[in-house]
């Protein structure tokens, strides 16, 4: 890590339902973040931009603005599951997974598409690390040559982006707040062996996920594999 020269710069925007009721209006969001961003972006050396947790989670408004006039989250959650009821039902029953749950993972292809090519695209745009901040993604693995989900499982993900748009690595968040356990969101909790520290010229990166960076097993684990610049998104309800 010793003579490493890089520039770090971190984004917390203010959210706005309405950013995330189309695919152009959220596009747009996180490009603006990008943009506030921009004149921090060193041209000498390699810039790494940390963008918020959970910026992908409001993305189950997609093409239903006017739940947005319901005032909470569990009120627009509770219309969107009923009126997409022949896609969330199914989930719920063969899937075994609460309706909440369901309803995430009803658009979770087309939505996680969205978000990862839009941040995809800004890395490459912007020429930057980008750590993408995090949202609710499912596991995928291959099989054969098909990408397919696993059944049930949907976590609070970070992906790391290379300036070419190329993936650096992932990490799922372990230790869940009581807002994304059931009765909240209900994501699944990460493996912390799961975690691990990505060489790159802005520094051996290691992700700790809001809650996960006040944890000493996730810390200790960092540590153990050389982590040198540690990644904290977290999101503030508060205004």
């Amino acid at each position: 890590s010793a003579g490493r020269d890089f520039r770090v710069v971190a984004v917390q925007p203010q959210w706005h339902a309405q950013d995330f009721t189309s695919a152009g209006r959220f596009r747009a969001w996180m490009r603006s973040q990008l943009e506030l961003a921009r004149p921090h972006i060193a041209g000498d050396r390699p810039t790494l931009v940390v963008l918020t947790e959970l910026n992908g989670l409001p993305l189950v408004l997609r093409g239903a603005g006017w739940v947005t006039r319901l005032g909470t989250f569990r009120r627009a959650a509770t219309a969107l599951f009923v009126v997409r009821l022949p896609r969330t039902l199914p989930l719920v029953l063969r899937e075994r997974v609460s309706p909440i749950r369901a309803l995430q993972l009803a658009d979770a292809d087309t939505n996680a598409e969205l978000y990862l090519r839009t941040c995809q695209a800004l890395a490459r745009e912007y020429g930057v690390y980008l750590c993408c901040g995090s949202a609710p993604l499912p596991r995928y693995y291959r099989q054969g040559r098909r990408v397919r989900r696993v059944p049930g499982v949907l976590t609070n993900q970070t992906v790391i982006l290379a300036p070419d748009g190329h993936l650096i690595g992932a990490t799922d968040k372990v230790h869940l707040t009581p807002d994304e356990q059931t009765g909240g969101v209900d994501l699944t909790p990460g493996d912390l062996n799961d975690i691990h520290v990505y060489p790159t010229p802005v520094g051996d990166l290691g992700v700790a996920i809001s809650l996960d960076a006040f944890r000493e097993d996730v810390l200790g684990h960092l540590g153990a594999q050389g982590c040198t610049v540690l990644l904290q998104p977290d999101a503030n309800g508060a205004p």
